[in-house]
């Protein structure tokens, strides 16, 4: 054989391959359809802490101010009798409402022992809304608490 049909046969072949790896690789793909999908987009929750002490027969509260629609959640946390010590299973008035002159007017309130789930809840909007904690009668002298507050 000579050179040249050497040269022939070498690209014919090279030619071939080429052929025959873009079959192969037209074959690998799919003509699937695809659907499109959908984005669920959660609404940022903000949390904020109230920490206080709290006095026999007396009552706390503290301003938040939400920036969306949803639900506000007040956690009583926390009630000891020393800043740095065991909590206390005392109750206290816990409520939600909305500021008034030197108070809160709680428009849902319950009676809570401390826990780690959220004892009162309200629908709140865009706007100022109060926690207000109280003695329910059962202290017999200053307490500190903690209250977690989550809203929109």
């Amino acid at each position: 054989m000579s050179l040249v049909s050497l040269r022939m046969r070498a690209c014919r072949m090279a030619y071939g391959a080429a052929v025959l790896a873009g079959l192969a690789v037209s074959a690998c793909s799919s003509s699937t359809t695809t659907t499109p999908s959908t984005t669920t987009t959660t609404a940022a929750t903000y949390t904020e802490l109230f920490i206080g002490t709290l006095s026999r027969g007396g009552s706390l509260f503290y301003s938040f101010s939400p920036v969306g629609s949803g639900t506000a959640s007040a956690t009583l946390a926390s009630v000891a009798t020393t800043r740095i010590g065991p909590v206390q299973p005392v109750p206290l008035s816990v409520g939600i409402g909305i500021p008034s002159a030197w108070d809160c007017a709680a428009t849902t309130s319950v009676i809570a022992a401390p826990g780690l789930t959220a004892q009162a809840s309200s629908a709140v909007v865009a706007g100022t809304y109060c926690v207000r904690v109280a003695d329910v009668g059962q202290l017999t002298g200053d307490v500190t608490f903690a209250v977690r507050i989550v809203h929109p």
